[in-house]
């Protein structure tokens, strides 16, 4: 829908001199007044109507019923109507956070090659479109010390077609709160690799050390031409239950992580602004959630952003744990991803996570009314009310256990207000 193509391939390109002047050239506004600033990636909805076109580093995209007009470069661009009316924009580069996820297997989208289950996606917070981006494939991301990285891209983690959720995992949600708290646009970058004990990463010849270099390079190529401007570099750092199983050893532990600590600025290509701790399980990690206190001491640029308290509240009955009691559930990934987010951007306060399970007994044939009100369990042992809508009602007449997806409103303040619930209805069978 660009007027102009030859003016777009000289934004989007700009290699030699000649395309450099060009840039310059048809950039220059004349003197006419600016209508909006946009950041690029920024989408600005707009009325559809009349719309003859674009000029400029700007493209017109429907995402889910809604028009937009989408940044897709830096410089000045003009959306043109069929009235001879004129909107002018100035687009900026984009101040972003760089956002590394590092660890094992909680720390990593563990999910294997397999894209994300429908349930998955559903109890996904979504950031704003334009708003958050990763680096790896459309629909995962690699989780191997081995992976090929070859043909990754950095996306929206929103799909611009159809406005949905791409992938799960802590991403989303951390990029979605670090996004509205800060203003900055956010690009994760997942370096997490199960099962590896620490010293994979503290030296050049350690394998994750490796593989985290190769995926820094390829991201850091891409970043290179695009229109961002880096303002911050943090990392988050989940790992430990392969040193507590294979006793590390406390000092060596401390050791290892300075030298990861010391070494990754230069491997990774960014100075590192903050490192942000997650504690495990202390079941699993023990003396490793000790070190990480020490670790936060030893160094100002280091903090423990999620402590043992949250992780140690999930569970598989109340839905943050998979089955394996080992890996976080799409909620425990939410749980930590908001919570180490809201620390990180000093959002004032800790947002709980709420989980509610209502448990429906009666006898066939009888009349079944789901409740509309129900109690809403908080991950930090409080509890509310939370306002129930079911999708459908449990059908009396059949013996059995039916389990009925729905959606609850809890108070406005907090930052989910709106999640997935189950009703779990078990109708049993009239006794004679």
């Amino acid at each position: 829908m660009n007027i102009n193509g030859v003016y777009t391939a000289g934004v989007l390109l700009c290699i030699g001199a000649v395309l450099i002047a060009l840039c310059f050239s048809v950039l220059d506004t004349g003197g006419k007044e600016i209508d909006a600033t946009l950041e690029y990636q920024d989408y600005m909805e707009i009325d559809s109507d009349g719309i003859l076109g674009t000029n400029g580093p700007l493209e017109i995209v429907t995402v889910a019923g809604q028009t937009y007009a989408h940044a897709i470069g830096t410089g000045y661009a003009e959306i043109v109507r069929d009235d001879h009316s004129v909107t002018r924009l100035k687009i900026v580069p984009a101040k972003a956070v760089l956002i590394i996820m590092n660890g094992q297997s909680n720390a990593a989208y563990y999910k294997f090659d397999d894209p994300p289950s429908e349930q998955d996606l559903s109890e996904t917070p979504t950031p704003r479109i334009g708003q958050a981006f990763y680096f790896g494939y459309p629909n995962w991301i690699f989780r191997h010390d081995d992976a090929d990285v070859s043909g990754c891209k950095i996306y929206d983690f929103i799909d611009p077609a159809t406005g949905s959720v791409r992938i799960c995992d802590k991403g989303p949600e951390l990029c979605r709160v670090y996004n509205e708290e800060t203003g900055l646009k956010t690009i994760w970058i997942s370096l997490g690799i199960p099962s590896k004990r620490i010293a994979a990463w503290d030296q050049p010849s350690g394998s994750a050390w490796t593989q985290n270099k190769r995926v820094m390079e390829a991201a850091n190529a891409l970043l290179k031409d695009m229109k961002f401007e880096i303002v911050e570099t943090v990392v988050f750092w989940a790992q430990g239950e392969s040193d507590y199983i294979h006793s590390t050893g406390y000092q060596h532990y401390i050791t290892s992580f300075n030298a990861l600590k010391t070494g990754a600025p230069a491997a990774w290509g960014h100075e590192i602004n903050h490192w942000y701790l997650i504690e495990g399980r202390t079941a699993r990690v023990g003396w490793v959630n000790d070190a990480f206190k020490e670790l936060a001491q030893q160094h100002s640029d280091v903090s423990i952003a999620v402590d043992a308290s949250l992780i140690d509240s999930f569970s598989t009955d109340n839905g943050l744990m998979e089955s394996d009691d080992l890996h976080y559930s799409q909620r425990g990934d939410n749980a930590v991803a908001n919570r180490a987010a809201r620390y990180a951007t000093n959002a004032g306060g800790i947002a709980p996570v709420y989980l509610v399970q209502d448990i429906v007994v009666v006898s066939a044939g009888d009349e079944i009314t789901p409740p509309t009100i129900a109690t809403a369990y908080r991950t930090d042992g409080t509890t509310g009310k939370a306002f129930v809508q079911w999708e459908a009602q449990p059908d009396a007449s059949q013996p059995g256990t039916q389990v009925i997806d729905g959606t609850a409103d809890i108070d406005p303040t907090m930052t989910l207000p709106k999640i997935p619930v189950v009703l779990i209805a078990t109708i049993e069978e009239i006794s004679e």
